[in-house]
């Protein structure tokens, strides 16, 4: 669960279960079950309805009751994990936009560059909405 929280933090504040399955490499409806089970505890996850993607995909989206959690999570995570985990999300994120990624240009663009793949960086530039 620890790890599912610290991919849920690199994805951001409010994020959506898509993400943080691709960072971490699990099933979608695995990382719904155990998201909705630490929303439903009151603590840590708000449950905020559904996010639906360009390319059809539906999953839940949360958010962390506090930013201090999500900060304080995302800088427990080593650098080499942090690399993987931007790159998978950010990857993942580009195939889901398709040809609406410019609507969410900074998250791709902070994500690749987090990854370490400027190339891809850049081909979401500031100002690009």
């Amino acid at each position: 669960m620890q790890r599912l929280l610290e991919a849920a933090s690199v994805v951001g504040t409010t994020f959506a279960t898509a993400a943080v399955a691709a960072g971490t490499q699990r099933d979608i409806q695995e990382v719904e079950t155990i998201c909705a089970h630490i929303a439903q505890q009151g603590h840590l996850l708000v449950a905020e309805g559904l996010a639906e993607w360009p390319d059809g995909t539906l999953s839940g989206r949360y958010r962390f009751r506090h930013v201090f959690a999500q900060q304080a999570l995302y800088e427990r995570i080593d650098e080499a994990r942090l690399v993987g985990l931007h790159t998978r999300i950010g990857q993942r994120l580009a195939a889901s936009y398709g040809p609406h990624a410019h609507t969410i240009a900074s998250d791709l663009r902070r994500h690749f560059a987090r990854g370490r793949d400027r190339a891809r960086a850049a081909q979401y530039p500031p100002g690009r909405a």
